[in-house]
């Protein structure tokens, strides 16, 4: 039998309560999106393979959401296209974009072999993120389409068609820049 050492219970425990919120949070907020008629939408802003999209949708599922997945990657959303083509009708949009603060072409890091490879869930647009594991290479990088993630917002916004707005936003330390300026422009409390 495996020993379950007290910091793996510990983080066991904590992933427990994490599960537990997010049930009961999607729960109450079903019922408002129920009552108003409306959907929600969903954010996923880093996608990579689907795998955050797979285990939100049991929660906030595509008959109350609109989802819109994000991946910088064209490795991954390769796959993503492939997994989710039937699904567009369902309300899930995937874009060939990296979210960040500004419109244009960005060079995309960590997809060589050492770092995960072409599938690598550690890409980024930031040459110094994890640069204590490994140094980046510009010659090494991918050029990929970015989006001003407030514009991109403020458009979604102003149609007005959903109840709520959920963001699940994993862009490997890009998070810090995108928040910021979501907060400065006054958009966090949307979420």
């Amino acid at each position: 039998p495996r020993v379950l050492r007290p910091m793996n219970y510990f983080r066991f425990l904590l992933w427990r309560v994490k599960i537990l919120q997010i049930s009961f949070h999607s729960r109450n907020l079903n019922r408002r999106i129920y009552r108003s008629g409306q959907k929600g939408l969903f954010l996923d802003c880093g996608s990579n393979l689907g795998q955050g999209f797979e285990f939100f949708r049991q929660y906030y599922p595509n008959k109350n959401y609109d989802y819109v997945l994000f991946e910088p990657n064209p490795y991954c959303f390769e796959v993503l296209s492939k997994k989710y083509a039937g699904l567009s009708d369902s309300g899930v949009q995937l874009k060939n974009l990296a979210v960040g603060i500004n419109n244009g072409s960005i060079d995309f890091y960590g997809l060589e072999e050492e770092k995960g490879g072409i599938y690598s869930v550690g890409g980024t647009v930031l040459p110094e993120h994890n640069s204590k594991k490994y140094g980046t290479s510009s010659s090494a990088s991918l050029k990929v389409q970015s989006i001003n993630f407030s514009e991109f917002l403020v458009d979604v916004l102003k149609k007005n068609i959903y109840t709520a707005v959920i963001l699940k936003l994993d862009i490997e330390g890009g998070e810090y820049p995108v928040l910021d300026a979501l907060r400065s422009e006054g958009l966090l409390s949307n979420f």
